[in-house]
């Protein structure tokens, strides 16, 4: 009997102890206000002019570039640049067995003088015999055979001209000129090295004064941007260049020219860029970016890209109406402008968006709002 109360006595101390527990918690929640509200950064939408910029990646290309070889055979006397450097127009590179091609060439014009010697000595003596057959002191097939001496001797001095000719080509090609001015890379090959005429490569020269940068749009875009070279240049008419490391070039570029035909494979077509290279920054087979600005005057419906939210294949925002409700809508985006996204359709002119605080908000939810120019971000605080 005496367990039994005391077992009674421990459970009524229990109940009067949680009893005493619940009235403190309901008395500090109602004091506490109730429940948190967040806030978050919004902005009103409205209609702007918004430069439409496109980006297309680029390879750089030389204005011009060229791979030097030997128009004759024989082995390398000299190497006349720096490698590496750079060069003039005909400035002298390489030379190739000159002293052989020189010794050919004062063979070639020593055999040109032994046959006008010659032809001049038959036309001599064919004159003389003319001069003897008119008063018949000699024979007819004499004179005949003095006169064909000289059309042999005549006919030998034209094949020694040509052969003075082509020893004088070989004696120029033996010492290989820039063909334009440029920079070199690192010669192909070492003295004493055996070149082979039209074969063997030598050195590569680049001509970076200007740099041509190659990039594809696709057909949609072209026939948008119209179809013919100068509606391309109008529409398109600020081009930018992003280097490797994301800085902005500072030199605008010009449509150069847009390739006649488009890929069927690929779809798309070659447009060519030109860019003044004065600092030699630009190097051939560099990879960019191009950004082009496209001219508009029209306003546009722009918001920030980053109060866009994606789900599969469509987009959606954050609208919050007069009594800080929070709903989602499906937009349809347009093109970009800088950080801002163009919107076509799902938004009206005036509608408030949620930019910072989308991750903490669900459609439904009362919110309260802080306009994006105060700078603040999302947080907590009591209604």
């Amino acid at each position: 009997m005496k367990k039994i109360q005391t077992r009674i006595s421990v459970i009524l101390t229990s109940v009067v102890i949680l009893s005493f527990l619940l009235v403190s918690c309901g008395t500090k929640n109602k004091r506490s206000g109730g429940a948190r509200v967040t806030t978050v950064v919004t902005t009103t939408v409205e209609n702007e002019i918004a430069p439409i910029h496109n980006e297309y990646a680029a390879t750089l290309v030389a204005n011009r570039q060229i791979t030097m070889h030997s128009e004759v055979s024989g082995r390398v006397e000299d190497i006349l640049f720096k490698e590496g450097g750079q060069v003039k127009k005909d400035q002298p590179l390489y030379t190739i067995n000159k002293s052989l091609y020189q010794a050919a060439y004062d063979q070639a014009a020593a055999q040109l003088n032994i046959a006008e010697t010659n032809w001049a000595t038959d036309t001599t003596d064919a004159r003389r015999y003319k001069n003897l057959w008119s008063h018949n002191a000699v024979d007819k097939i004499q004179l005949d055979h003095a006169i064909a001496q000289v059309n042999v001797a005549k006919a030998s001095v034209i094949a020694a001209k040509a052969n003075l000719e082509s020893a004088r080509t070989n004696l120029n090609h033996a010492t290989v000129k820039a063909p334009f001015s440029g920079a070199t890379d690192v010669s192909k090959v070492r003295l004493g090295d055996v070149v082979v005429g039209y074969q063997t490569p030598l050195v590569t020269i680049v001509d970076n004064s200007n740099m041509n940068a190659d990039f594809f749009i696709s057909e949609n875009d072209y026939v948008q941007l119209g179809s013919t070279d100068k509606s391309i240049k109008e529409k398109l008419s600020h081009f930018h260049l992003v280097l490797p490391d994301g800085t902005m070039y500072p030199y605008k570029g010009e449509l150069y020219a847009v390739d006649n035909r488009v890929d069927p494979t690929t779809g798309t077509l070659t447009v060519r860029l030109k860019f003044p290279n004065p600092g030699n920054l630009l190097k051939s087979g560099m990879n960019c970016v191009v950004r082009s600005t496209q001219n508009t005057s029209a306003k546009v419906m722009v918001i920030p890209q980053k109060a866009i939210q994606q789900l599969l294949n469509e987009y959606f925002v954050y609208t919050v109406n007069d009594q800080g409700v929070v709903s989602q809508k499906k937009v349809e985006l347009g093109q970009v402008s800088g950080n801002m996204q163009i919107i076509k359709g799902g938004l009206q002119p005036g509608e408030k968006i949620i930019v910072e605080g989308i991750e903490s908000v669900r459609p439904g939810e009362k919110v309260k709002t802080v306009p994006m120019e105060s700078g603040m971000s999302n947080q907590s605080s009591p209604e």
